[in-house]
């Protein structure tokens, strides 16, 4: 839930001088290990601030291995298992973290108004976020920050927002490998500030980051970001044109890109290869001539790619032959001392620019002014503190309690005293004991809020899977009736409808039987002819109808001693003329989801 403007007025500084100072003190306090949980990879980074500089200290990964049907609750443990082995290998004790989420469901937009005071930005801010989010904002996280502002020109505020699934996803990973969240940013930011010292005051410069899911393009002007736009279409489309190419599987589609991005792989594989990375190069050129439209005709000068894409030599050369300026790998590590085990030793420093940017996030580097923290654990987090508050007020009481035991043997007249304060501390102490076990029963409370929210997610999710992909299924031959659950099996699914032809309805079959979110696909009871506009009769034989008239249907139905005689008769059509019906077969399917 996004904070009100009553509240935004008092937390925001003024100045974006004084946004850096407040992370500035968060992180020297507290520093921060970035995670960076990647589709086929998740990476480590540990810094220590050295105020224009930072020390990398830890810089690791560990490669995924999905089988292809695995699910999303599959995938979520293998993650977890990959981040507690890279915790334990590199024996890390920080316990905060930063993390990242990317995708369609992230939006960054950058509003520009007239300058106004601080205590009404938040509402201005709020109104600007129901008109640029593309998602309600009662389901979205979202937060923004200032950039620096120049006397007599616009304010620029920079909003960023994430759906609160995708949020509690991320943040739920980390938290169940034993760590605790601390900032959750975005991927293609926390990749554009880790590098963004690679072209300080060099005009507008595009910072590109290829993932294996989405292509995320930011434009940085005159120290400024000024443009973000995602592109859904990244390696993993690349991955699926070598597939294609070779009929082959996604597992090993991907052993033959990896084989090129290593310098290996044969002339034959490379096209499809090629073929994909062009691609690439397509929507980034597009993206940057909607840029040019937008700004009044400024072009990118100059180009910054990170991510996985930069393993691929070629991408970088179709860039500089397609764009004509200059095009470099991402380098991260501009302002790092390495350590000694690491100099010499990363061949491509952009593949961990989101990692390192992580790690940045909560230093004086480059601090990371947005934070879409969910509200629940922001709300956790106080509870603890407050317990922590509690304990001290203990502490502190025990301690008056046995200095006042050694100054009572002085007079009466102190003992009295005395014995007067101890009650007053009594009265204290039980006080703080109420007052913990109000905290414990909120904390009851919330625990069982978030576990009734976690089940809600998950069960919308796996509603919303099945639809597209049943959406995605259908052919214009097949017609929907009904899909419901079934009431003897809640984990099963029956959906009723029509198909033109036995052949369709065998196809639906086995695109459903081959999906990766269906599974125990079969045909319920037997098959029913009728008719598309109005029923007619029912037969429990099998028709095959593919490329037969309606004279050809009637004659079979005639054969297997059905009533033809009746006439099918369009609402509204003069009477006496009689319409030729439309034969289809009513069937009922069931399966389950994955």
């Amino acid at each position: 839930m996004a904070r009100t403007p009553k509240a935004e007025a008092k937390k925001v500084p003024k100045t974006l001088k004084a946004q850096k100072k407040r992370a500035n003190r968060r992180s020297r306090k507290h520093p921060v290990l970035g995670v960076d949980l990647g589709a086929t990879s998740v990476k480590i980074a540990h810094v220590v601030d050295q105020g224009d500089r930072y020390l990398l200290q830890t810089l690791d990964a560990v490669e995924l291995d999905f089988k292809e049907d695995a699910s999303s609750s599959e995938k979520r443990l293998a993650k977890v298992q990959a981040l507690r082995t890279l915790l334990a290998r590199n024996k890390i004790k920080a316990r905060t973290c930063a993390v990242a989420v990317s995708g369609q469901a992230v939006a960054i937009r950058r509003i520009q108004m007239p300058v106004i005071a601080d205590n009404r930005l938040g509402q201005i801010v709020r109104y600007d976020a129901e008109q640029q989010i593309p998602f309600p904002l009662k389901e979205v996280i979202w937060d923004y920050f200032k950039q620096d502002h120049r006397e007599g020109e616009m304010l620029n505020v920079v909003l960023v927002a994430a759906r609160k699934d995708l949020v509690r996803e991320v943040t739920r990973i980390v938290l169940e490998a034993g760590l605790e969240p601390e900032i959750v940013t975005v991927n293609s930011l926390a990749a554009y500030s880790a590098c963004r010292a690679m072209a300080k005051g060099q005009g507008a410069v595009a910072y590109v980051d290829v993932g294996a899911r989405t292509t995320d393009v930011s434009i940085e002007m005159d120290g400024d970001l000024c443009f973000s736009r995602s592109i859904h279409y990244a390696m993993d489309r690349v991955t699926e044109e070598i597939q294609k190419a070779f009929d082959t599987s996604v597992s090993q589609a991907e052993k033959v890109k990896r084989l090129f991005a290593s310098g290996q792989g044969s002339e034959k594989e490379r096209e499809p290869l090629q073929t994909g990375l062009r691609r690439i190069v397509g929507e980034i050129q597009r993206t940057l001539n909607f840029f040019r439209t937008e700004s009044g005709g400024i072009a990118a000068q100059r180009m910054i790619v990170t991510g996985g894409g930069v393993l691929h030599v070629e991408l970088l050369d179709f860039l500089r032959e397609r764009l004509e300026i200059p095009v470099d790998e991402g380098d991260p590590f501009v302002q790092a001392q390495l350590p000694k085990n690491l100099q010499g030793r990363i061949p491509h420093p952009g593949v961990a620019s989101t990692v390192v940017g992580l790690a940045l996030a909560g230093t004086g580097v480059r601090a990371t002014l947005e934070n879409l923290m969910p509200e629940e654990l922001k709300a956790k987090k106080q509870i603890r503190f407050r317990m922590r508050y509690v304990a001290a007020c203990v502490v502190v009481t025990g301690f008056n309690f046995t200095a006042l035991g050694v100054l009572k043997n002085t007079s009466i007249r102190n003992v009295e005293y005395n014995v007067q304060q101890i009650q007053e501390y009594k009265a204290r102490l039980e006080d703080h004991y109420e007052r913990v076990g109000e905290l414990d029963v909120a904390m009851g409370q919330l625990q069982a809020r978030m576990g009734l929210m976690g089940s809600m997610n998950v069960v919308r999710g796996q509603v919303t899977d099945m639809m597209v992909e049943v959406t995605r299924l259908l052919t214009p031959d097949i017609q929907i009736l009904s899909l419901n659950t079934d009431p003897n099996n809640p984990s099963r699914h029956l959906m009723t409808g029509l198909s033109g032809s036995t052949e369709s309805l065998t196809a639906l079959l086995d695109r459903m039987g081959r999906s990766p979110v269906l599974t125990d696909v079969s045909r319920e009871g037997e098959l029913t002819f009728t008719d598309r506009n109005e029923y007619t009769q029912t037969s429990s034989a099998s028709l095959s109808t593919s490329g037969a008239g309606s004279g050809e249907v009637r004659r079979r139905l005639e054969e297997r001693g059905v009533d033809t005689s009746r006439a099918i008769r369009t609402r509204g059509a003069p009477s006496g003329i009689d319409l030729e019906p439309r034969p289809a077969f009513k069937f009922t399917i069931a399966f389950g989801l994955r």
